[in-house]
């Protein structure tokens, strides 16, 4: 089944704004320091260790382990999964966008669209 391509955009938009978001949360910038007040000195920052390309090995091994993908427990390309993940979308009598209570304002908007666009509902935990 084809999807509309509008809905495949947004699909592929949302999953790539959910990454961004997780990227962003992790190099959040520090705070601000207050005016007049002297900043503390920090260390120059050491050299990286060098490792081995064994002990590199050992490091993303359990990575390695899990795919980009999964569809029922399978192996899958990305792409195959979005379309996967649309296909259900699309074929649900009425699809629950859940949550949303952590994330900017940004991805709540995308998340009403695309739950608008499916003809679905948007909760929070606060209904609970």
């Amino acid at each position: 089944m084809k999807l509309n391509p509008n809905l495949r955009l947004l699909l592929c938009t949302a999953g790539l704004f959910a990454s961004c978001l997780v990227h962003a949360a992790g190099n959040a910038a520090p705070p601000p320091t207050t005016p007049g007040v002297a900043a503390a000195q920090a260390p120059p920052p050491a050299a990286p260790a060098q490792r081995s390309a064994a002990d590199l090995e050992k490091l993303v091994a359990p990575i390695a382990l899990y795919p980009d993908a999964l569809i029922d427990g399978k192996e899958a390309t990305v792409a195959e999964a979005v379309e996967f993940a649309a296909d259900l979308l699309y074929k649900a009598n009425m699809p629950l966008v859940y949550g949303l209570s952590n994330v900017t304002c940004e991805a709540q908007r995308g998340a009403v669209a695309l739950a608008e666009m499916i003809g679905g509902v948007v909760d929070s935990h606060t209904s609970l």
